[in-house]
């Protein structure tokens, strides 16, 4: 694992998307995007929301199996929704791709697509994970989403404008709506 790497990748879409995006598009057809950047961001916004949900109950007078539990709890709330909203949007998008686009089936591409494209609700999934109430604003940070999505759509996929504005809000939707359609209904049940 190449930690260096994933920063730098992660830190590169959020500051300037269209530089990361070029580089992206000239990656090697090995990189797996999966392995390397998308499965370890899963993976530290669910050790964060344990950490965070541990050492805030901690002081708290319940008992550590309830502590642990909650904590365990908070971190599944975190991964499942990312998790699902990833696999499912590759395959809505490939197949999107194929119907509405005429385009080849890419499962690679699609994978980098929504892979790379998810660094903002990684980022925000991250800070939900504290007790400070600031959601709303990170809600409305999603929107960054769309903009990310859009330069993508542009570098990686080489779509002209009008096909990039409805590929563009689609993918945006399915990413944002669905994650936290998810997020909220999990959250709900627990």
């Amino acid at each position: 694992m190449n930690y260096k790497w994933l920063y730098k990748r992660f830190v590169g879409i959020i500051i300037s998307p269209s530089k990361a995006w070029k580089e992206i598009s000239e990656d090697p057809k090995d990189v797996d995007v999966q392995s390397m950047y998308v499965y370890p961001l899963i993976g530290i916004c669910g050790l964060v929301a344990f950490l965070v949900s541990f050492f805030s109950n901690f002081g708290e007078d319940i008992s550590q199996y309830d502590i642990f539990r909650r904590a365990i709890v908070n971190a599944c709330l975190t991964v499942i929704p990312l998790f699902i909203v990833y696999i499912a949007s590759i395959y809505v998008m490939n197949n999107m791709l194929v119907s509405f686009f005429r385009t080849k089936s890419d499962m690679d591409v699609c994978r980098k697509m929504v892979g790379y494209s998810m660094t903002v609700m990684f980022l925000a999934y991250i800070l939900l994970s504290f007790p400070v109430d600031f959601k709303i604003l990170l809600w409305l940070a999603q929107v960054y989403t769309l903009f990310v999505v859009w330069e993508g759509s542009g570098r990686l996929l080489r779509m002209d404008d009008n096909k990039r504005l409805v590929f563009s809000l689609f993918l945006f939707l399915m990413l944002v709506l669905g994650g936290g359609i998810l997020y909220f209904i999990l959250y709900k049940l627990v």
